[in-house]
């Protein structure tokens, strides 16, 4: 699992540094002011899903219930976030992403802070 880092904005502009999805999955810090993007450069969709690692508080055992499953579609450039730090957050303050299909998927993380 990979720990993508930030991209920061600026006033005088940045580019956008896009890292390709791991197979075994991507990890980034969160303090709740951050917006993912995502981008399919391949012929097919991609699901994306945001692991909700904490016990629910509807009484549900299974927090999985609540984990974000997201289709990106395919050639799509798509913005996520921000991500909830009760809901995504695992004990480290990362959100966990796994996905179906990595190939031609880039992610590019942008804190807002």
């Amino acid at each position: 699992m990979a720990t993508l880092t930030y991209n920061l904005p600026a006033i005088s502009g940045n580019d956008f540094v896009f890292t390709p999805a791991d197979v075994a999955g991507d990890q980034f810090p969160n303090n709740g002011e951050v917006t993912l993007i995502l981008r399919n450069g391949s012929g097919s969709d991609k699901t994306v899903t945001f692991r909700a690692p904490n016990v629910c508080n509807f009484g549900l055992a299974d927090s999985r219930a609540h984990d974000l499953v997201y289709t990106l579609p395919a050639g799509a450039t798509k913005f996520l976030g921000n991500f909830d730090v009760t809901r995504f957050n695992d004990t480290n303050s990362m959100v966990n992403i796994t996905y179906d299909d990595v190939t031609g998927l880039d992610l590019a993380p942008v804190h807002h802070g």
